[in-house]
């Protein structure tokens, strides 16, 4: 079946715990095809959270400071985003740090940023500024982060109040990460802290393995971002990206998207989340997009609300080869859900 029918489907998850059974349940209603948006400033955008109304912040995994954009995203009445204007960038702390994940507390009005090279999240207020509080993972953990495993997702639940980050793969503690050729799932780790930034939780994710088993010159695999749907209910973004030359779009190039359900209410500490999957599609060809970050927009009366998601499209990478040219494109993509608690 291909994704096109997927908002046909719904998709239910029911999860046991301690002291009560709950069922919670996501239908997909519409899913749009991504957006390409030519009106925002040229970056490498791995992270997004939403704040208010229309108004967004993401996160520059290229940006020469900790910061982020403001960006008014706006929605047709089919539910597609129509159009992104940036409202510019706030930040202040000067030196690369790969920022991946960006997260809201609509509590304190303050966002938090992680950062993969030195596997921190800041916390910032809305004029760019940092608070002075940080979150630095034990040694334990820092010194089993490498490149392309360390910080990568970052949410904020606001009913549990706490904040959620996870590795893009596994750490040199759970095993060997996923390589092109060999086949293995990731080993996620999530790790929960509360409002006084106190590590309170920390769980075991599996990804699935991945579709290929193929020497690929461009390969990237993981979890690349996370977002919270209700109290202790996440969505897991899955990502496969495959190059097979330098020109990304170019033939059996592909990315595959997997968004999951994980319920993190009762696990302890290093126990694995059951995970039931919501949405599946591909960025193939022409259309190749990594997408890096997501976050979902307030539920409606009618229980529903947007997930929006983008890709890093490498400064807008150019490549060209003979005649031909191609590029990829800074792209926001929006699923409409109904969610049933």
């Amino acid at each position: 079946m291909t994704h096109y029918l997927r908002h046909i489907i719904a998709i239910a998850a029911t999860i046991a715990s301690q002291q009560m059974s709950a069922q919670f349940a996501i239908e997909v209603v519409k899913e749009k095809t991504a957006t390409k948006v030519k009106t925002i400033p040229v970056a490498q955008y791995s992270g997004i959270t939403h704040i208010e109304g229309n108004t967004f912040a993401l996160v520059d995994n290229g940006s020469m400071k900790c910061g982020f954009y403001l960006m008014d995203i706006e929605l047709n009445a089919k539910g597609k985003v129509s159009n992104v204007q940036s409202k510019g960038f706030f930040g202040e702390t000067t030196g690369t740090m790969d920022y991946e994940g960006i997260a809201y507390n609509p509590q304190q009005k303050t966002l938090f940023v992680s950062q993969e090279a030195d596997h921190k999240i800041r916390e910032m207020n809305l004029d760019g500024t940092l608070t002075g509080r940080e979150i630095t993972l034990p040694d334990s953990i820092g010194n089993a982060m490498t490149f392309n495993r360390s910080l990568e997702a970052l949410c904020y639940d606001s009913e549990s109040g706490l904040l959620w980050t996870g590795t893009e793969s596994t750490l040199s503690l759970d095993g060997d990460a996923t390589t092109d050729t060999n086949g293995k799932p990731s080993i996620i780790r999530l790790f929960a802290f509360d409002d006084s930034l106190k590590q309170v939780k920390w769980i075991r994710y599996q990804t699935d393995t991945p579709a290929y088993t193929k020497k690929t010159p461009k390969f990237a695999f993981g979890v690349s971002a996370i977002t919270t749907v209700g109290k202790n209910q996440l969505l897991v973004l899955e990502r496969e990206a495959r190059a097979w030359t330098s020109i990304p779009t170019a033939l059996k190039s592909k990315v595959i998207n997997k968004v999951y359900l994980i319920n993190v209410a009762d696990l302890k500490d290093g126990e694995y989340a059951e995970k039931t999957k919501v949405l599946e599609f591909s960025t193939p060809l022409r259309s190749w997009a990594n997408y890096e970050g997501m976050t979902i927009t307030p539920r409606d009366e009618n229980g529903e609300c947007t997930l929006i998601m983008i890709s890093d499209s490498e400064n807008r990478y150019k490549k060209s080869a003979s005649i031909f040219k191609f590029s990829l494109k800074d792209r926001f993509k929006s699923v409409k859900l109904r969610i049933h608690d």
